[in-house]
């Protein structure tokens, strides 16, 4: 009798089993790679194409595919017959796939041409998730214009729509924030340049949608404040809208904090300097944040054409909090950088440059801080990552934009500034 109890109770436990893996895979999800994929009930009878832009590289948050926009856009593709491809964000763009979704030889109900849309996204999904960035750094620009030729190919009843997951810091090709500062440069003068380069991505009859703009990852690249985050989306939206885009939605929701698993090649990080600095309020070691720049509409600046500050109180005021933290951690070195509006023709005016960083230094010293914890540099009107482009096209100077270059740099010695900086000297 308990024998037969017992056999009874593992029927039932069988049964229930059997039951529930059955509710499963018949249900409305899903099982890809573990993850219960809910798809929703297809809305768009259009032919829907979509080409999804990766940041896959070094400094950017690892891509969700378990994303709702994600999967509604690939189940919406499948479902109409459309395509989907893939863009790699590197330092080579490239296209990791391009499906073409055929249509059935014979008519189908739409219960089975939903279970097809299932199948078939499912299975794109799943390859999306394998795709790996080749080639070191990264050109956003590039990738766009590739994805951009894939949906432009596509049939011309499609609704075209291209998502960018990409926190937008290009770090090679024409967009480089790593030779320039891109940051403060006027949008107008890079959308026009890139013109002028035949660089803008044909974006007609393209709906964008940009996730994660802003976005990094990691320890070695600084996190945007929402003053660079802002000015980063300007230059983006102004690139889109010349290339023609349909609409343009950057999406705010939050995105994840976790990295690539994936060995990926080397991205170098993009410094972020400090305008209004935090030299650690009440902590007991204060600090001090890898960059500082001062340019010539901060309270630290110089006279015209000379080493000599514009007001000498304002200039130790603004230095003073950094060299109270220099004498609190001895350790700590910095590089002193100075720099010069442009002068069409002139000489490169590293020397006075570098008094204006000394003159930084002397003032540094005076309050306790050893000469051996700092170092000076002059760059003149050299071009480098901490400028933007002063002279309008008939060599004359942009008043507003020379202010900016009229500055002083204060970096950490080990930020990734330093030696961006150095290689742009002559000599080095």
């Amino acid at each position: 009798m308990r024998n037969s109890k017992m056999k009874k109770a593992i029927s039932i436990y069988f049964i229930l089993i059997v039951f529930s893996a059955v509710n499963i895979l018949s249900g409305c999800g899903t099982i890809t790679d573990g993850i219960q994929i809910k798809w929703p009930t297809p809305e768009k009878q259009a032919r829907q194409s979509v080409s999804f832009v990766g940041g896959i590289h070094q400094n950017s948050p690892a891509i969700s595919f378990d994303t709702e926009i994600i999967k509604n856009y690939t189940y919406e593709a499948c479902y109409t017959y459309g395509e989907v491809s893939e863009i790699v964000i590197d330092g080579a763009p490239f296209v990791a796939c391009n499906y073409q979704i055929e249509k059935p030889d014979k008519n189908i109900s739409d219960s089975k041409r939903r279970q097809l849309a299932k199948t078939n996204a499912s299975q794109i999904l799943s390859e999306l998730s394998k795709a790996c960035g080749k080639t070191p750094e990264c050109d956003p620009l590039s990738g766009i214009s590739l994805s951009a030729d894939a949906l432009q190919s596509s049939s011309d009843e499609s609704e075209r729509t291209m998502i960018i997951f990409d926190s937008g810091l290009s770090t090679t090709s024409y967009l480089n924030f790593l030779e320039s500062n891109l940051f403060d440069t006027p949008v107008d003068n890079i959308v026009r340049q890139l013109n002028e380069l035949h660089a803008i991505p044909e974006l007609q009859s393209i709906d964008v949608i940009w996730i994660g703009i802003g976005m990094t990852c990691g320890e070695a690249q600084d996190p945007l404040d929402s003053d660079h985050k802002h000015k980063l989306e300007t230059l983006w939206e102004a690139i889109l809208k010349a290339g023609g885009a349909e609409s343009i939605t950057f999406d705010k929701t939050p995105v994840s904090d976790q990295e690539y698993s994936m060995e990926l090649p080397p991205c170098s990080a993009i410094p972020i300097e400090s305008i209004n600095p935090d030299f650690g309020g009440d902590t007991a070691q204060p600090t001090i944040p890898d960059v500082i720049k001062w340019d010539g509409n901060s309270k630290l600046n110089f006279k015209g054409d000379s080493a000599e500050f514009a007001n000498i109180d304002a200039a130790e005021k603004e230095l003073t909090p950094i060299a109270e933290c220099l004498k609190s951690n001895a350790q700590k070195t910095i590089y002193i950088f100075g720099m010069t509006a442009s002068i069409a023709g002139g000489d490169a005016n590293i020397p006075l440059s570098k008094s204006r960083a000394q003159a930084c230094m002397d003032i540094l010293s005076s309050k306790g801080v050893p000469e051996s914890q700092m170092t000076c540099v002059g760059l003149g009107q050299l071009p480098n990552q901490q400028r933007v482009d002063d002279l309008d096209e008939h060599g004359l100077q942009i008043e507003e934009l020379a202010h900016k270059n009229r500055a002083v740099i204060i970096a950490d010695s080990e930020s990734e500034l330093v030696d961006i900086l150095l290689k742009c000297l002559p000599d080095l």
